[in-house]
């Protein structure tokens, strides 16, 4: 297949991604209204004209600083290994990383599509690897120390969840310590991502998939000798690790601080900003455990779970979860999605004219 027939296929994929995404979207939107005759398109609305605007630009300044944080954890981790990355560059790794989380399974296409555009900017692929796995860690472990936090400042808002989401957050919580420590063996001990991928050559080879092995499981020593040294590289700077885990931190704390903003812009007071922020924690958790592209649905129902007892009207309510998720998820997606697909495009008119 031609390079102009691989740029064709991978921009309809994208365009099929989004169109998935918006049909997610119709369906849920169709859930809420059905359970909630009185609610509609209009009222949500004249709800949204009605916000104070100086905090719902706040929670729009937040939303953007959630793709900005993580591309400049990205852009320090690849200086630190000798890459001079372009701002533009920085954002389109957070961009691609937060677009296909959104519309993958677990968000697992995330990361592979962070490295993908890692490569095609010029980053090896050992490097932009080394680069991911290490920023995984990083905001995995923002996400335990939000969790702690959480626990320690109010565990009896645990309480306030229904059983299931009780459950998710639990969930969670095992869930991502897992991924925390996979990741930290990866980095630790790189001979056992390398005894993975021997692994998956030989078992390819032997159903005719892939061919010549020799070689490949060559390139994979060459690739893993290089990789070990990038994440010594990584790991021997601990003024990095602080930097990174911050900037992490950062990024999800900008994602929460979006429901604050919108519960601010409405003019509400039954509940404190602080409040919000450990409510918030734990929906991230339990958001963090259902392998469903953007937790769509979960997400809705970790909200109405949480802040339910706070609203005296559920009108208000749902208002509230529309304009947080809307700005949050929805809106996120479609920025960060439109800024990958137009990087993608210029990317491909480059490579074309051989720029």
């Amino acid at each position: 297949m031609s390079k102009s027939e691989n740029s064709s296929v991978s921009i309809k994929k994208q365009l099929i991604n989004i169109g998935i995404v918006v049909l997610l979207t119709v369906v849920i939107f169709a859930i809420i209204f059905g359970k909630n005759k009185n609610f509609s398109f209009n009222s949500f609305f004249e709800f949204v004209g009605e916000l104070n605007i100086f905090y719902l630009i706040c929670a729009f300044v937040c939303m953007l600083l959630f793709i900005v944080f993580e591309g400049f954890s990205l852009r320090i981790i690849l200086k630190h290994m000798g890459f001079k990355t372009k701002k533009r560059y920085a954002l389109l790794y957070s961009a691609s990383d937060i677009y296909y989380s959104a519309i993958t399974p677990s968000a697992t296409g995330g990361q592979p599509a962070s490295v993908y555009y890692m490569r095609k900017s010029g980053v090896y692929g050992s490097a932009a690897t080394a680069a991911v796995t290490f920023n995984i860690f990083m905001y995995i472990t923002s996400i335990v120390v939000i969790a702690l936090f959480a626990f320690l400042a109010n565990p009896a808002s645990f309480l306030q969840f229904d059983l299931i989401y009780q459950i998710l957050i639990v969930a969670g919580v095992l869930i991502q310590g897992s991924i925390m420590l996979f990741c930290f063996l990866l980095m630790k001990k790189p001979n056992i991502l390398k005894a993975m991928a021997k692994a998956i050559f030989k078992f390819l080879n032997k159903i005719k998939i892939v061919k010549n092995i020799e070689k490949r499981l060559e390139s994979l020593d060459k690739t893993m000798n290089e990789y070990k040294n990038k994440i010594d590289m990584i790991l021997s700077n601990r003024s990095l690790a602080l930097k990174s885990f911050l900037l992490n931190l950062l990024q999800r704390i900008s994602q929460m601080a979006v429901a604050v903003f919108i519960y601010l812009a409405a003019g509400l007071t039954d509940i404190s900003v602080f409040q919000i922020f450990v409510l918030q924690s734990y929906c991230l958790l339990g958001a963090n455990a259902v392998p469903i592209p953007g937790a769509a649905g979960v997400s809705e129902g970790l909200y109405l779970s949480a802040f339910g007892s706070f609203f005296a009207s559920k009108h208000m309510l749902l208002n509230c979860m529309m304009a947080t998720r809307g700005i949050a998820y929805y809106i996120c997606f479609i920025i960060a999605g439109g800024y990958t697909f137009i990087c993608h495009i210029i990317m491909t008119l480059k490579s074309k004219k051989g720029v």
